[in-house]
């Protein structure tokens, strides 16, 4: 399911628009007497919107966080914004953010937007459920629901930093999410909006969802339109006293997103379940001036005359102040879209063009502020910039011989667009050369990466190709006795794991180090499929059927057994898994890149959930149905998870050995690891350095093996 959670914490005493944050806002009544003050306001907005393992990128997290800053902004908070945290960094942010201002703040607030979960409870009755705020490095609990559960943020801690954060008077928690679990025990609200002193007499932790628990809420949010038309246009406003109150606001937005969802989203609202923490209503105001307080009578007609002059020049004043507050929010706007565009792939003239047109409807100086001075200036320099611009070489085709011999020269081509370019190659075995076309001769048998740069004026682009050289006599590839192909794989090294460089990296991918492979070894062309399973164990697990399509609902411990009786039945014992590290440097095949073919998942080189395939997110495909990598290997991105031999350690990257590194022994380790990704998996998961672990007796119907032969 696709879920997008958005959560507004609104640790709230409140503020007046526009003035100083340090003075705080007075509640005043008729009769002059002010209430309550409030003094400090501080927000902290979490935007999770790129997510690594198994869920979809929420690109109306995106835009949902410069509205909910600007409305924000114009209630008086100073906001402090972080984006995509991990769940130790959410709960690291909450912490810093309780300690730097909970004891100068009158009013906190915190707002995280991206994905949210829930998961039913063993104990309890059968609607005990705990909800959990996702970091982006946390896996879909439908894959690894104990990683999930260690990289995401139970509500229960949420609930604890709320009564931990003691000094605020108004506490107010808004989730906009699909989220079908529990929040907290909260007494549903009901009724008329309170009055403007019963609301700021006590103290208050109140609750709003986006909807009830079993509803889903779209990417695009109507919950967050309407809450930003209840506080800044003032609709919430219900009984008209330029205060908006918690309740007040539940009640809008239940009405509002209900009516134009056609009840398919349904807001709910209410407040914490203790007599102590529920006994007032946070406020919002709405107002700059005090309505709700009468004007003194004149004490003769000239004075009377003189004060309605002065509040027309000082109602002027405050409306020619709001328009240019307008023109800088669009302009704002405009270049954020303006920067969108320049991180494109377009061309560079209609980059020139477009900054040229931000520059001429947004040349006016705004006498409120600098920041349009600031825009202006950096949408001359990318105009500049793109105007000069020269396009770097574009390298079209790469011609290598077939099969490469030790001892024989060959002749070696690449093709390209673009003008001035000067061509390098570098051959893997310490030679170079130049030019469009090159002869070589390798001295040595072996495997080699061949680079071969293009430069010009306007950039940089290489391309490696990884090439083995044979000698006559020495077979690279292997057929037993019951069908089964393998590729020899020539010793070498690799980077393995993922750069820092990569949003969608975990952690457990990091850090990126050079590994040996320092043997020779077989690796299956192909997943093992059900023909080979059923010829050796006589049976068939997999889910979805055919003698071509790769064997699933395997566990770790039944691809042990099929090794074992292929070994007794082939005489020998060189069968086994791969190791972790043997995997990647087969998977990647000499490449640097996410995937073995590049950077992008492209269409239809693999079968996953969003590969533009026919099986996607369906059932596996016969194997070998996309190409195969540059080592002759199939599906080593998706179609079935790849069992391997290693156990699973988060921090193994840090500590393992740098040549033919294999953590086989158990220790604390529960779980043994997988590779590859899948076709129920996005395409981030299909990443050569991408690791998810299970049980060694966990069945899945996504989940195969491949086989490895020891030399």
């Amino acid at each position: 399911m696709r879920t997008k959670f958005l959560i507004i914490l609104v640790l709230l005493v409140q503020s007046q628009v526009s003035l100083a944050q340090e003075r705080g806002v007075p509640i005043q009544m008729r009769n002059g007497q002010t209430l309550f003050s409030y003094e400090g306001s501080y927000a902290l907005l979490i935007g999770n919107s790129d997510y690594s393992v198994g869920w979809e990128d929420l690109n109306g997290v995106k835009t949902d966080l410069p509205e909910i800053r600007r409305v924000l902004e114009g209630q008086g908070f100073i906001v402090i914004e972080k984006q995509n945290l991990t769940g130790e960094g959410i709960r690291t942010a909450l912490s810093d953010f309780q300690l730097a201002y909970e004891k100068k703040a009158s009013r906190m607030l915190v707002w995280f937007a991206g994905h949210g979960h829930s998961l039913k409870l063993s104990y309890g009755d059968a609607d005990n459920y705990m909800g959990y705020i996702v970091g982006t490095d946390a896996p879909n609990p439908s894959q690894n629901e104990a990683l999930f559960k260690i990289r995401s943020v139970p509500m229960d801690q949420v609930d604890t930093f709320l009564r931990q954060t003691d000094k605020p008077r108004h506490i107010l928690f808004v989730f906009d999410s699909c989220f079908s679990g529990s929040i907290f025990d909260v007494r549903a609200g009901d009724g008329e909006p309170p009055l403007i002193q019963d609301a700021t007499s006590g103290v208050v932790r109140q609750i709003i969802t986006s909807g009830s628990r079993d509803q889903t809420v779209l990417d695009r949010s109507i919950f967050r339109k309407y809450f930003v038309l209840g506080l800044q246009d003032g609709k919430a406003d219900l009984n008209e006293d330029g205060y908006v109150t918690g309740t007040e606001l539940g009640m809008y937005l239940k009405t509002e997103v209900t009516n134009e969802s056609e009840r398919k989203q349904t807001p709910q609202y209410g407040t914490v379940q203790n007599a102590d923490l529920s006994r007032g209503d946070f406020v919002f105001k709405l107002k700059t001036t005090v309505a709700t307080l009468p004007l003194p009578p004149p004490a003769s007609k000239e004075d009377g005359i003189a004060a309605i002059e002065a509040r027309a020049t000082a109602e002027a004043s405050a409306e020619n102040r709001r328009q240019w507050q307008d023109y800088q929010s669009r302009m704002t706007r405009a270049y954020a879209r303006m920067e969108s565009v320049d991180a494109g792939s377009g061309k560079a003239t209609t980059k020139v063009d477009g900054w040229g047109i931000f520059l001429r409807d947004y040349a006016s100086d705004n006498p409120y502020s600098n920041e349009d001075e600031t825009l202006r200036g950096n949408a001359l320099g990318r105009r500049d910039y793109w105007a000069t611009y020269k396009s770097s070489p574009v390298m079209t085709n790469i011609t290598l011989p077939g099969v490469i011999k030790a001892g024989e020269l060959e002749t070696y081509s690449v093709t390209w667009q673009g003008d001035g370019v000067e061509v390098l190659w570098e051959m893997g075995d310490g030679s170079t050369g130049k030019g469009s076309g090159i002869t070589h001769r390798y001295a040595r048998s072996g495997r080699y990466t061949i680079m071969i740069t293009l430069r010009n004026v306007g950039g940089v682009v290489t391309e490696r190709r990884v090439v083995d050289v044979v000698t006559a006599g020495v077979p690279n590839t292997f057929t037993n006795s019951i069908g089964m192909k393998f590729v020899k794989i020539a010793a070498g090294s690799f980077m393995m794991g993922s750069p820092e460089s990569d949003k969608d990296a975990g952690s457990d991918e990091k850090p990126q180090h050079r590994v040996t492979i320092t043997k020779d070894f077989y690796v299956g062309q192909y997943e093992v499929t059900q023909a080979e399973w059923e010829a050796v164990m006589g049976s068939n697990p997999s889910r979805f059927k055919g003698a071509n399509r790769p064997v699933e609902s395997v566990s770790w411990e039944e691809a042990q057994a099929f090794i074992q009786k292929l070994n007794q039945k082939e005489g020998t014992s060189s069968y086994r898994l791969l190791t972790e590290a043997e995997w990647e440097y087969a998977a990647r095949a000499g490449s640097t890149t996410r995937y073995s073919w590049g950077n992008e998942i492209g269409v239809n080189k693999a079968n996953c959930d969003g590969c533009g395939s026919r099986w996607d997110n369906k059932e596996t495909a016969p194997v070998g149905s996309f190409a195969a990598n540059a080592w002759g290997l199939y599906d080593m991105h998706g179609n079935v998870w790849e069992w391997v031999q290693d156990w699973y350690q988060s921090d193994y990257y840090g500590k393992s050995p740098s040549s033919d590194p294999s953590n086989l022994t158990q220790n604390s380790n529960t779980y043994r690891v997988l590779r590859g990704g899948s076709w129920y998996d996005g395409p981030q998961n299909l990443r050569a350095a991408f690791r998810i672990i299970y049980h060694p007796a966990y069945r899945y119907d996504d989940v195969g093996f491949r086989l490895a032969k020891t030399l």
